[in-house]
């Protein structure tokens, strides 16, 4: 949808992205959807607008129907249960100094968020 950008929150969908999306969900014979690795809050602050788009959060882990409101959690009925595993992989290789020195684990719903110090402290200050 967008270019890669250095900052994740600067990745937003262009103007005439936009009116493409808008001009395809006005045509009844069209079912739209925006899939996406972004969350659910930031689909709906830059895609909410469009009646008629459906959207995909977290790569498939959250739906929105078009005209719906309501977002559709599908983890909560995933076995998550190798989540912690992952976790403490993540934390494992962040304690013994390995290429990410200071290196944080976040999990965040489906998404699991490793990153150095330097990395986290531009997280926290954009939150």
């Amino acid at each position: 949808m967008t270019p890669i950008v250095k900052t994740p929150s600067m990745a937003v969908p262009s103007e005439p992205t936009l009116e493409a999306l808008q001009r395809l969900c006005e045509d009844p014979k069209n079912i739209v959807y925006i899939i996406s690795g972004r969350d659910g809050d930031f689909l709906t602050q830059h895609l909410g607008h469009i009646e008629g788009l459906g959207m995909s959060a977290e790569h498939g882990g959250f739906m929105r129907a078009p005209g719906g409101t309501e977002w559709t959690n599908f983890t909560e009925v995933l076995d998550m249960s190798w989540l912690n595993e992952v976790e403490e992989i993540f934390k494992y290789y962040t304690e013994v100094g390995s290429t990410f020195p200071m290196g944080v684990v976040r999990v965040i719903d489906l998404r699991t968020l490793f990153s150095s110090f330097s990395a986290y402290r531009g997280l926290l200050e954009a939150t």
